[in-house]
């Protein structure tokens, strides 16, 4: 009879050693052939890969990454790079349309410092650098792991070398290929603001935001302000005001119409268009505004701000999390990972 100590015993692990004996190989090429070393025949990797399924052997993932960082300390500086590939018209483009842009370089330059990789710019639509060119200087410098920061333009794409890099992009822009990456929680962003202002004692909560910010996120806070809509009497249900262009044209007949008492916006800015259409707001007596992303200084409105500094952070531990188990190039099921907005400042 087993006794209930052996039955508790946890069955030891296969090692890397039985695998060689098993396969008649050494133990190196077995470390080779599981993470598919070009200098061994694709064929023999897949046998060996094979024997070590059947066997049960798996991986230490503690062991892996340690061994990761070693190597990466006995190696050239520039093995320890990781890319931050901007897309816009210019160099420093890519910093100005939206504040968050910068956090989120911020926040993944401070997050590779922490574990020792330097995080640098590359700007893919330099025109001295045609792409070929381009993809050749990554390679040549040996830069497995990139971050694609916001493309310019909603449902874009970009001419990289996918397979020979770990990649993960920031926001929803890059349409093509299909990887995984890292986005503000902009669906749970929206429910959070709308709740606060429903707590407040708002009743005609409208929504406000312009076209293309709307493209840029997927509709996300749109289907989140539609989902909270269809809890409200018919008779509280404000249409969406989207606006064609960044200037707010349209906003005072919007309000004429449907007579808001609140609005959230997708970001400060429409803060002023509704100060130009004659209304206050944020004052007593006044409409009440909360934005979807704010929080860097005293004087933003109330609203959601998008912890973009931890977004960035977080794109650069999942690079290097996906460089420590040697994966690379467009994923057979790309991941889709959400940090939460947090609600900050009063509302008045």
């Amino acid at each position: 009879m087993t006794s209930a100590s052996e039955k508790c015993e946890p069955e030891r692990p296969v090692t890397m050693e039985e695998v060689a004996r098993a396969a008649g190989v050494s133990r190196s090429t077995v470390s080779r052939a599981l993470i598919n070393h070009p200098r061994l025949p694709a064929e023999r990797c897949e046998a060996i890969q094979k024997l070590a399924g059947e066997m049960g052997y798996r991986r230490n993932a503690m062991v892996s990454a340690l061994m990761a960082d070693l190597k990466s300390h006995r190696q050239a500086r520039t093995v320890n790079t990781l890319a931050y590939i901007t897309a816009h018209p210019s160099r420093e483009g890519w910093r100005y349309p939206n504040p968050s842009f910068v956090e989120y370089y911020e926040g993944a330059r401070d997050r590779a410092a922490e574990q020792g990789y330097l995080l640098e710019t590359f700007w893919i639509q330099d025109p001295a650098m045609e792409a070929g060119r381009f993809n050749k200087m990554l390679h040549t410098r040996h830069i497995r792991g990139v971050l694609i920061a916001p493309l310019p333009e909603p449902n874009g794409t970009l001419p990289l070398c996918w397979e020979n890099h770990a990649a993960i992009a920031i926001g929803h822009t890059l349409l093509e290929p299909a990887v995984s990456r890292v986005v503000p929680n902009f669906y749970q962003g929206n429910l959070v603001t709308l709740e606060h202002l429903q707590a407040r004692g708002a009743r005609r909560i409208g929504f406000a935001t312009d076209a293309k910010t709307h493209e840029r996120v997927q509709l996300s806070w749109l289907a989140a302000y539609l989902v909270f809509q269809q809890r409200l009497p018919a008779s509280r249900r404000l249409p969406p005001f989207i606006c064609p262009d960044a200037e707010g044209a349209g906003m005072a007949e919007w309000m004429r119409a449907h007579r808001p008492d609140a609005v959230v916006g997708t970001q400060n800015q429409i803060l002023s268009w509704m100060r130009a259409a004659g209304r206050g707001v944020n004052c007593p007596g006044g409409l009440v505004f909360a934005s979807l992303n704010t929080g860097r200084s005293p004087e933003d409105p109330p609203g959601i701000n998008q912890q973009s500094r931890l977004v960035g952070a977080t794109g650069v531990d999942l690079v290097i999390g996906q460089i420590h188990r040697n994966e690379q190039g467009i994923p057979g099921q790309p991941m889709l990972t959400l940090v939460p907005g947090v609600w900050q400042g009063t509302l008045t």
